[in-house]
């Protein structure tokens, strides 16, 4: 029988990762984005996806994500395993990144994204979950 994380001390660890999350996917967009060329407005959509990626990663933000998904014990280590992966997988440096490796993670990141969205309630974190559409909608958009 697997020994059960307290509540807190995972909060912590997924927000951790959470964080490093965002930043990854912000990564792999602005590699495809960067090879898109002139298919979307380079400046207006790198300052979208940060100031989208920076709100996401508030503490109180944060702090919402975790908590939601907290709740349910019976899951929660399975999306903190599944954050995990994604953020194992990250070259040192994108600036060698192929268009192709970029858009594939972009797409798993979304995956992700849309596993943490099915656990905020619209009610308790209305904003979060506004956020996390508009980032889906971003990533759409870049990855065309």
């Amino acid at each position: 029988m697997p020994v059960e994380t307290p509540v807190r001390e995972w909060e912590t660890t997924f927000q951790t990762e959470w964080s490093v999350y965002l930043r990854k996917v912000q990564a792999f967009a602005l590699v495809v984005l960067r090879d898109k060329g002139s298919l979307l407005p380079r400046e207006g959509t790198e300052k979208l996806l940060g100031e989208v990626v920076d709100l996401l990663e508030r503490q109180d933000h944060r702090e919402a994500v975790a908590s939601e998904i907290a709740s349910d014990s019976e899951t929660r280590d399975l999306i903190l395993q599944e954050v995990q992966l994604f953020n194992m997988d990250m070259p040192a440096t994108t600036q060698t990144l192929s268009t192709a490796f970029a858009s594939e993670k972009l797409g798993q990141g979304s995956t992700i994204k849309d596993s943490v969205q099915d656990y905020i309630h619209l009610d308790s974190h209305f904003f979060v979950k506004r956020l996390l559409k508009i980032l889906n909608e971003i990533i759409a958009l870049i990855r065309g």
